[in-house]
């Protein structure tokens, strides 16, 4: 794989992330921190406000929530790229939380390039 897969590969990361995992990831995190009576915070100066195991409980569903965003999209977006182009990319990311996301986007790319060419 040349780089230009590489660099192919990182800008949609990049762009998926921006686009959808994001504003996904945001929108499903208020759900669970409503559903789990937790606080909301409109103002990152709230946090001072809050005792230690509370902030541990919030940072925990913010970070599943994300972790599971980001592998959902990401590899739903790496196999039907894949599956379209034939081809497989692959991508960087600078977060560690982001790894597994990254990781399925290109297992997911790899397995739908091969499935295009098993299929044709």
């Amino acid at each position: 794989m040349d780089i230009m897969g590489w660099v192919i590969g990182t800008g949609i990361l990049w762009f998926l992330k921006i686009v959808a995992v994001h504003p996904l990831s945001a929108f499903w995190i208020l759900r669970k921190l409503k559903d789990a009576d937790l606080p909301v915070l409109k103002d990152p100066k709230e946090i001072e406000n809050i005792d230690e195991q509370t902030k541990k409980k919030i940072n925990m569903v913010a970070s599943k929530t994300y972790i599971i965003t980001d592998v959902l999209v990401l590899g739903t977006a790496g196999f039907l790229i894949g599956l379209i182009s034939g081809f497989f990319f692959i991508g960087f990311s600078w977060e560690p939380k982001g790894w597994p996301g990254m990781i399925m986007f290109i297992l997911s790319s790899i397995f739908g390039s091969l499935l295009r060419s098993s299929i044709t």
